[in-house]
């Protein structure tokens, strides 16, 4: 059953995480709701109101004082001197983030270039101190309209490059506190994607934007109007914050190619190779699995089950509308907050090691595993530290592994019954002495036996003894061996 919230400054708080919602009417000018504009915030369940929230509007064809009538939008943590959610977030400095991104899937519609979207936040020099110890308003802004965009075209500015290979503005705008808004710098449209906050922060102190000591502790999501009607659904809204440790879940992988193909592997007898799975670096090329060196999938092997596809990793971030256009607030805006330090749906970092594969099961097959306002505005908020909600990378399937012959380009199988020691290139040369003796007195009885006898030191040969055996052989010992018989 779906809840909306019209009223002037009406909120909706949900005490299973650090989400709720707000119909932030904070510069009507004294235009009657309900009369002169309509507002609201609908939900599709009151309790998780960052998933399939609508927030619509109908304010005049005249633009607002001061820019922007508003800003209607969900919640994650502190905002702004308002009231903080029951399951809160915890507060950290810049420079002590460790994750902090920014998740949203959203649809507009209305009159696009007469609203922005936006982060907003504000940084504090203490832990939630409010509005009273602002340091920073912080914007990040998805959906950038014309007006905005030629108000940013004025301000000092800086450059940024992701991982992703998008470049970002850092631009400071006049405030009390100062404004700092990070924008494409392309002023492209990100209405589904995963925006890395924590490293454009860190790009602001680079710069010498902000210092590092400041506070994050939450942010707001949504739409300031400047005039007339609109509307925008948050299909999903995920801050993925170290801070955040309510619903913790793995991050989205955003960088590995995904694994194509495992090769056979060829052993008669359950492969339960000695060694063990150590390697903690991902997969991220695209180059088959070949053979039974350690698995480097992230995905550590926890079971006796045998393994029976590959992880796929995707990039989480999905930029799916180029256009953009903006309008800033007018200064001495309150009601714009950003933050990060959410520790409800904050998700851990990869998995960096795996523990040793010890079940005797068969390995069927091999798994690998790799998204301005104006001066004084402060009722925008952003931020990104919850990594609790993050889903884990879609799972693909790889072909079963169906050729029984042995792996040969590993160490010798010690689980399988076999004993290495027994595996040298002397036995094996041995036995193609005695072939070649036979063939030289041309006695057919003992070709036969010196065949089987040859057939069955290699079958049950390992790899390092084959190699010596190999190596002997370039190196002309067959020579020896000749004179041998």
């Amino acid at each position: 059953m779906s809840t909306t919230i019209s009223g002037d400054m009406a909120t909706n708080y949900n005490n299973d995480d650090p989400y709720w919602a707000m119909n932030s009417t904070w510069n009507s000018n004294g235009l009657v709701n309900g009369q002169d504009f309509t507002q609201s915030v609908t939900m599709d369940n009151a309790s998780s109101p960052n998933n399939d929230t609508t927030i619509s509007w109908n304010w005049p064809n005249t633009p607002a004082a001061g820019n922007v009538y508003s800003m209607p939008g969900v919640f994650y943590g502190t905002y702004g001197g308002f009231t903080a959610p029951t399951q809160n977030i915890t507060a950290e400095q810049v420079d002590n983030i460790k994750t902090l991104t920014l998740s949203a899937n959203v649809t507009m519609s209305g009159q696009t270039d007469q609203y922005d979207t936006i982060y907003d936040m504000y940084l504090t020099s203490t832990p939630d101190g409010g509005t009273s110890a602002a340091t920073h308003e912080i914007e990040v802004i998805t959906h950038t309209p014309s007006y905005y965009q030629q108000y940013i075209a004025t301000l000092p500015q800086q450059h940024f490059t992701d991982a992703n290979g998008m470049q970002w503005t850092i631009a400071e705008a006049p405030g009390n506190p100062p404004i700092v808004l990070f924008v494409p710098s392309d002023f492209r449209d990100l209405t589904n994607t995963t925006i890395d906050f924590k490293a454009l922060l860190q790009a602001a102190v680079s710069d010498g934007v902000i210092s590092g000591k400041e506070y994050f502790d939450g942010l707001g999501f949504g739409n300031e109007p400047r005039e007339g009607s609109g509307s925008m659904t948050i299909h999903s809204l995920s801050v993925n914050y170290d801070g955040d440790t309510h619903n913790a879940s793995p991050p989205p992988v955003t960088g590995s190619s995904p694994v194509t193909s495992s090769p056979p592997v060829t052993s008669s007898t359950p492969v339960t190779s000695s060694t063990p799975v150590t390697s903690s670096t991902p997969v991220t090329g695209s180059t088959p699995v070949t053979s039974s060196t350690p698995v480097t999938s992230s995905t550590p092997v926890t079971s006796s089950t045998p393994v029976t596809s590959s992880t796929s990793v995707t990039s989480s971030t999905s930029v799916t509308d180029p256009t953009a256009a903006g309008n800033p607030p007018t200064a001495g805006d309150t009601h714009h907050a950003s933050g990060t330090g959410d520790t409800h749906n904050a998700s851990p970092p990869p998995v960096t090691s795996s523990p040793p594969v010890t079940s005797s099961t068969p390995v069927t097959d091999p798994t690998a595993a790799g998204n301005p306002p104006t001066a004084g505005d402060t009722h925008h908020a952003s931020g990104t530290g919850d990594t609790h909600n993050a889903s884990p990378p879609p799972v693909t399937s790889s072909p079963p592994v169906t050729d029984p012959t042995a792996v040969t380009n590993s160490p010798p199988a010690t689980g399988t019954g076999q004993d290495p020691s027994s595996n040298t290139h002397h036995s094996i040369g041995n036995d193609i002495a005695a072939l070649l003796q036979a063939l030289q007195g041309d006695n057919s009885t003992a070709i036969n036996s010196a065949v089987t006898t040859l057939g069955n030191d290699v079958h049950n040969a390992g790899a390092a003894e084959m190699s010596h055996m190999t190596t002997a052989l370039n190196n002309h010992h067959f020579e020896t061996l000749w004179h041998h018989c």
